[in-house]
């Protein structure tokens, strides 16, 4: 299959036989596309495991057979390889002067690469005039009617504790009422992933019930109930069959190593199956009054971009995350998600009602450039209300009507 020749100048010229045509010189070697597996394997005199173990890359196939000639039969093949043998393909690049600088070469290509990706921005500038845009924000959330202010966790948190039972005896224990309170905030937040917040509010309704005897939503009570119960009770939730395992899993690590309490910190809470940053962050703010990081919410994560409160190349929550906190004051961490997630549902899910409410507030102008900054569609939500679409009007008469046409008229070629 393979010999060598001597050549006019003393040299030594490459040949091959395969398929019947015979390929000098070792360019032309270098050139060939496809090596008959099955011959060379006969022909080295390698058994499979050991051919292979020299084999590792393609280039390897050429060096192999130009370095081990003399190894090789010079057996001319008279028909082309069956179908059946297998082949694999050589890809031609210029020889190497020896392993260490292919080595070496490999190396250097590696750390370019490296160096050439870009660095994840941790920390971000505080942008100017912050404080206005989130006075405003205030300011249109006042009301607290988002959905999750009715079904957000903590919302679904139980009622403040109060020692006498619905017949009037002082049979509730309040540490364990803590402890009961704490882990549906858990649970609330566990299920609230790729879930709206309604959904969230049926699932925890069905867990509380104690009318099917499951006990209501306690950790004995999730440790004890068949999983297929459980997951029929949450069955609303987005990715429910995961939610069920990630639920009894926690319950187990709770009773086991915090006595049916959730952990006192954010840190611990991640470790726990299906709790992430988000969700840990939040409930150490609702249930144990600490915030040692931000919770951001898919809206906070859409919004504060478009604001530039973060960088608008940010990827994820947790780069979202760690850039809000670099700036934003550790006073604002507790109530940061709950108001921005509402502005976010409303100008996603309650259009005409945040129009409505931008223009009746202190200062209708700023809020009419803090929607248009979010890429809210003023103009085709205020044609809604002048047509009648919306119930509600946002003005008390006539000329509060004409002052609000020309005051959005004005604002929204302003931003054409």
């Amino acid at each position: 299959m393979f010999q060598e020749s001597p050549t006019d100048g003393g040299g030594t010229e490459y040949e091959i036989e395969s398929n019947n045509k015979i390929v000098e010189n070792k360019d032309e070697l270098e050139a060939m596309k496809v090596v008959d597996l099955k011959q060379l394997i006969k022909d080295s005199g390698l058994n499979e495991r050991g051919l292979f173990s020299k084999l590792k890359r393609k280039r390897d196939m050429v060096d192999f057979l130009i370095n081990h000639n003399n190894n090789l039969m010079a057996t001319k093949v008279s028909t082309p390889a069956p179908r059946s043998s297998r082949s694999i393909p050589v890809t031609p690049e210029p020889p190497a002067s020896d392993d260490s600088n292919r080595q070496s070469s490999r190396k250097k290509a590696k750390t370019n690469k490296t160096k050439s990706r870009p660095k994840t921005v941790e920390s971000w500038p505080a942008p100017d005039g912050w404080r206005e845009t989130y006075e405003m924000v205030r300011e249109l959330r006042k009301d607290k009617t988002a959905p999750c202010d009715f079904m957000g966790a903590e919302a679904l948190a139980q009622p403040a504790f109060d020692k006498k039972n619905p017949n009037g005896i002082e049979d509730v224990d309040e540490e364990e009422y803590a402890k009961i309170s704490r882990f549906q905030v858990l649970i609330a937040l566990m299920l609230s992933s790729q879930t709206k917040d309604a959904m969230v509010g049926k699932a925890m309704e069905n867990l509380r019930d104690e009318g099917d005897g499951s006990g209501g939503l306690t950790v004995p009570s999730i440790l004890a109930m068949d999983p297929k119960m459980l997951n029929a009770k949450i069955y609303s939730v987005g990715f429910r069959n995961n939610k069920t395992k990630y639920i009894k899993q926690a319950a187990q690590i709770l009773h086991d190593d915090y006595n049916d309490d959730i952990p006192p910190t954010a840190a611990e809470m991640i470790d726990l199956p299906g709790v992430g940053p988000k969700m840990a962050y939040i409930v150490e703010n609702i249930c144990w009054d600490k915030q040692t990081g931000i919770g951001v919410d898919t809206h906070m994560q859409r919004l504060f971009p478009k604001l530039g409160w973060v960088s608008p190349d940010t990827k994820n929550p947790e780069q979202t995350r760690k850039q809000l906190e670099s700036w934003l004051p550790h006073e604002y961490w507790g109530e940061v998600n709950l108001l921005w997630v509402g502005f976010g549902q409303e100008v996603q899910q309650e259009r005409g009602k945040i129009l409505r409410k931008a223009l009746q507030s202190s200062d209708p102008i700023k809020a009419l450039r803090l929607l248009h900054s979010v890429d809210f569609k003023v103009w085709d939500e205020w044609n809604k209300i002048l047509n009648g679409e919306e119930k509600n009007f946002p003005w008390k008469n006539d000329k509060q009507k004409v002052q609000m046409v020309e005051m959005v008229e004005k604002e929204c070629h302003a931003n054409e």
